[in-house]
């Protein structure tokens, strides 16, 4: 299986540093980014918490046998990072794509691709018993406080119970 991740999302997780909770949760040994989220990433200042991560690994896209995806206005819309995370994640029948946009996530479905949401993911992380709540809360509060990261009431509550 292979675990792609969007920049957002990759970023709300090396601001908290808790990339090793994606991989763990996955029981994957890496997780795949494409070409322009490492781009994105290394604009910013998170580039120096993604050089020690020798299990990242940027894996070209290709555009082959995506010709009514790229032909998509809605898709055409999307930011090039999020384009090239679900084109990514077309290339292998068993991948999940780790992506917060709402927009880019419902193409992404649109087209086939299991695609989930930080709190998607932390759901599933409390439906499997991967992490209790008093971590999820935990987790919660450092993305708040370091990615500004908001949750809904609703959603909230429901990761808190």
């Amino acid at each position: 299986m292979k675990l792609i991740l969007d920049t957002d999302f990759l970023s709300s997780f090396l601001k908290i540093d808790r990339l090793d909770l994606i991989m763990r949760s996955y029981q994957v040994e890496s997780l795949d980014i494409p070409p322009e989220v490492y781009r994105e990433i290394s604009q910013s200042k998170l580039l120096h918490s993604l050089a020690d991560k020798h299990w990242i690994k940027v894996t070209p896209i290709s555009l082959t046998g995506n010709e009514a995806l790229l032909s998509d206005p809605d898709f055409a819309s999307l930011g090039d990072g999020e384009k090239e995370s679900i084109l990514l994640a077309l290339m292998s029948e068993e991948s999940i794509l780790l992506i917060n946009d709402n927009k880019a996530r419902k193409i992404a479905k649109k087209y086939g691709v299991a695609a989930f949401s930080v709190p998607d993911f932390l759901m599933a992380c409390k439906e499997v018993n991967f992490l209790a709540k008093e971590e999820i809360g935990e987790i919660m509060e450092a993305l708040k406080e370091k990615d500004f990261y908001g949750f809904k009431g609703d959603i909230e509550k429901l990761l808190l119970t």
